[in-house]
C-alpha cells in the first residue's frame, strides 16, 4: 500500500475535515480559536487526542454496501476494516462560529482534531488504502464516552489508490470520498463527487449505517 497526503475538506480558514455541510450562500463557519495541544492534554472542553483516538480504534468494523452503477464494484456486501495510528501532527482544539444571515445550523463550535494515519480497506480488495486524515470530535458533546461518536472525512484520486475500485463509466473524471463516523451508531459512505459546468454532482456509491 502506499500512503497518500490527502487533502482535506476544511472550514472557511482551514478549520475541520469530516463536516458534511460546512457553507452556503447566506452562512459559513469562522474559526475564532486554535490551540495546538498534546496527545493527554485536556482541552479546554475537556477530552483529550488519547481519548478520541481510543474511541474510533475501538470502533465495530461494519459491513459495506456496495450500491450498484455508481463504480466498478458489484451490489452487495463487504466487510470493512479501519485502523488509526497517530502521526506526527499536532492535536489541535478549534472553536468556531457560525456567520451569516441564513437559518441552517451548520454545526460550527468546538472541535478537537486528531491527525491520524488512518488505514482503510475491504474485504474485496476495491480499496486497500493508507490516508493521512483527521479524527474531527465535537467537544460539546461532553466527555469522551461509549455513548460517543467521532467522524472523518477525506477526499482521494481514483487514479491514485491501490485497490481497484473506479467510478463507473457515466462518472469519469470523478473523485471519491470516503466519510465515516466511529462510536457509537457507526455510519459512512463513500461517495463519487463530479464537477461537470460548474455543478457537483454526488452520488453515494457504497455505504454502512444510515445516511448522512
Amino acid at each position: 500500500m502506499s500512503r497518500k497526503s490527502v487533502a482535506a475538506m476544511l472550514w472557511s480558514t482551514a478549520l475541520l475535515a469530516s463536516i458534511p455541510a460546512c457553507a452556503s450562500k447566506a452562512n459559513s463557519c469562522e474559526q475564532v480559536e486554535e490551540i495546538e495541544l498534546e496527545d493527554e492534554e485536556p482541552s479546554p472542553d475537556g477530552p483529550t487526542g488519547s481519548e478520541v483516538l481510543m474511541l474510533v480504534s475501538s470502533s465495530s468494523q461494519p459491513t459495506l454496501e456496495w450500491q450498484a452503477g455508481i463504480t466498478n464494484a458489484e451490489a452487495g456486501n463487504t466487510q470493512l476494516s479501519m485502523t488509526f495510528e497517530r502521526n506526527a501532527a499536532s492535536v489541535r482544539y478549534s472553536r468556531s462560529e457560525q456567520v451569516g444571515t441564513g437559518k441552517a445550523d451548520l454545526g460550527c463550535g468546538p472541535h478537537l482534531l486528531v491527525p491520524v494515519i488512518a488505514r482503510v480497506s475491504t474485504e474485496d480488495g476495491a480499496l486497500d488504502e493508507i490516508f493521512d486524515a483527521e479524527i474531527v470530535y465535537a467537544t460539546d458533546d461532553g466527555p469522551v464516552s461509549a455513548q460517543s461518536s467521532a467522524s472523518m472525512r477525506v477526499d482521494f484520486g481514483f487514479d491514485e489508490i491501490e485497490g481497484w475500485l473506479q467510478p463507473a463509466a457515466q462518472f469519469a473524471g470523478a473523485v471519491g470520498e470516503f466519510h465515516a463516523r466511529m462510536g457509537a451508531d457507526p455510519q459512512g459512505q463513500i461517495g463519487v463527487v463530479l464537477v461537470d459546468d460548474a455543478r457537483e454532482r454526488y452520488e453515494i456509491a457504497g455505504l454502512w449505517g444510515a445516511p448522512f
